[in-house]
């Protein structure tokens, strides 16, 4: 899912997204500076954001916010969007952005 093309920058885009996730491991939704955003599980909190534009609160191991079921959660996917889209495009080039929306 790429923030910079409108046609991604969806909530549909955004329900496949998450629905990816494995809701059995911590994982964080990151958005590098090209604007591609991610799901991370091997690099969480503030960790390895060399090319991180910004990055949402760790989500804990079954903590609901990823995989199929919470796809389905209009209401969940709308509020990450509205996160997202309050934090993109970035503003200037300091350190990466903390999106806490929660």
């Amino acid at each position: 899912m790429n923030l910079n093309d409108p046609e991604q920058f969806t909530s549909k885009k955004l329900s496949a997204l998450l629905a990816a996730g494995d809701p059995s491991k911590r994982c964080q939704l990151r958005v590098l500076d090209d604007g591609t955003a991610y799901l991370s599980t091997d690099k969480i909190g503030n960790a390895g954001l060399e090319g991180v534009a910004l990055y949402l609160p760790t989500w804990l191991a079954d903590s609901g916010y990823v995989g199929p079921a919470v796809a389905e959660d209009r209401q969940h996917v709308a509020w990450v969007l509205k996160v997202l889209k309050a934090h993109w495009p970035r503003k200037g080039n300091g350190p990466s952005v903390f999106a806490d929306g929660w």
